[in-house]
């Protein structure tokens, strides 16, 4: 079980490429309240119609700490295994430094993914990637820690959105049959596909072409992040659960 390795010229022509698409927005300039304040020692938080989310932030004088600053500035319904997630925000901070996001599950898996931001005094529009989340879940979270930077700052809106991976050959996995020079499409040992998969109908593996000729049994099971598969004439065979579980 091996993963091929292509021409330059395969790989000239074929690209992996990333769409993404909004699931889920907030223009936090439309709301007239705010619930969903998650922990707060030093900072107060509020909404003004027409302004934004307003987080009022004290520093304790250390600036060591992200805590005690935790507002959620944002909220999907359901993720995937695997998933590949972009936020985009609009935000107006009083002075330059370091942000932190946490996207966080709230339905108790306990998965989460953080990132430190680099943020400029100003309103700015920022885009924040996180990929291959760790697991399925059905609520998860973004918050804005701040607590490193102290005054106000204002989050006028908020976009979650959800990447959509296009596999080329170089991300997909085979077992290959001497024999008859065939390859057969496998389970990915490492992570779950996601996104779309383009099956190729040859491969070059050592120097050898392989026609590709089978989809093995739960290849892309449990897979739920999946979108779409190509599959190529030369596929003459799709094993047991082979999709199973595949929304």
């Amino acid at each position: 079980m091996k993963r091929n390795l292509l021409s330059l010229v395969l790989l000239a022509m074929i690209a992996l490429s990333v769409n993404a698409q909004v699931i889920a927005e907030i223009d936090w300039t439309q709301r007239s309240e705010y619930l969903d304040l998650w922990y707060s020692d030093l900072a107060t938080v509020s909404v003004e119609q027409g302004t934004g989310l307003i987080i009022d932030c004290l520093s304790d004088g250390t600036g060591k700490y992200w805590e005690p600053m935790v507002p959620m500035i944002g909220h999907i319904d359901e993720i995937n295994e695997g998933g590949q997630y972009l936020v985009k925000f609009t935000a107006q901070s009083p002075v330059d430094g370091k942000l932190r996001l946490d996207f966080c599950s709230w339905d108790g898996t306990g998965a989460t993914l953080s990132k430190i931001i680099d943020v400029t005094t100003g309103i700015h529009e920022y885009n924040v990637d996180f990929e291959d989340y760790p697991t399925k879940c059905t609520d998860a979270q973004i918050f804005y820690q701040c607590g490193k930077l102290p005054g106000r700052h204002i989050i006028k809106n908020v976009q979650l959105m959800i990447k959509e991976k296009i596999y080329d050959p170089l991300d997909i996995c085979y077992n290959y049959v001497a024999k008859g020079k065939i390859a057969e499409v496998i389970n990915n040992p490492d992570k779950k596909y996601y996104g779309k998969v383009e099956i190729p109908s040859k491969v070059i593996h050592d120097g050898i072409e392989y026609t590709v000729t089978k989809i093995n049994d739960n290849t892309f099971k449990g897979c739920s992040g999946l979108t779409s598969v190509t599959i190529p004439n030369s596929v003459t065979s799709i094993g047991e659960s082979a999709f199973e579980d595949c929304i």
